[in-house]
């Protein structure tokens, strides 16, 4: 099947249960497909700007979005509602959002490289960290104990609660994309020129 939005598609995502599909796109909007048929379940429309990331929660029940408004929005998916009040803070584009492994936080990063733990219960900011400027993703470990961030100077690991400066590679050129093994044991990573690295998740050898 095929899905036309309004705008470039930035992000699309799948569920953990496979059953469906969340693509956000430069026009603002979060559609909801079925991944089976294609038919459209539900289309979020909150935030002001480009939707730069999306994430699942680990039970499906919810979504959280960050964008270009540099806010993050968490939704209910049996309603389509807002939950509670957009989480602010942020000085600019929000360009990832990830939950923790067992759904109790929401971490978000900005263009400016800062890191944000929300609590996904209340919505309280519960941690801030330093990752990586510019653009770029960032991932849990399966554990939840680490966080992965990537960017315009490599790429930062922190302790997912403290904060605390786990690793770096800082000279390895531009990181758009990291991500954890299932496993926990090895961290891929996606730069310019086309380069794919895997590493030890732990020690970045």
């Amino acid at each position: 099947w095929v899905a036309t939005l309004g705008g470039t598609v930035l992000q699309v995502v799948f569920s953990r249960d496979d059953q469906s599909i969340a693509a956000c796109s430069r026009g603002g909007t979060i559609n909801i497909f079925d991944a089976r048929t294609g038919v459209m379940e539900m289309r979020l429309r909150g935030h002001t700007a480009a939707v730069c990331s999306i994430a699942f929660s680990p039970d499906g029940k919810r979504l959280a979005s960050g964008s270009a408004d540099c806010s993050v929005i968490i939704w209910d998916l049996k309603t389509g509602d807002i939950v509670g009040e957009p989480l602010t803070g942020h000085s600019d584009t929000v360009t990832s959002v990830a939950y923790s492994p067992d759904g109790r936080f929401i971490a978000s990063r900005s263009w400016d490289g800062e890191i944000r733990i929300w609590d996904a219960q209340s919505g309280a900011a519960v941690c801030v960290m330093e990752g990586c400027r510019d653009y770029g993703r960032l991932a849990y470990s399966h554990d939840g104990t680490k966080i992965a961030c990537c960017g315009e100077e490599g790429i930062v690991v922190r302790d997912a609660q403290s904060g605390e400066l786990l690793n770096e590679l800082s000279d390895i050129g531009y990181v758009f994309n990291v991500a954890y093994s299932p496993g926990g044991s090895l961290l891929a990573s996606g730069g310019e020129y086309g380069t794919v690295r895997m590493w030890n998740a732990d020690t970045l050898d």
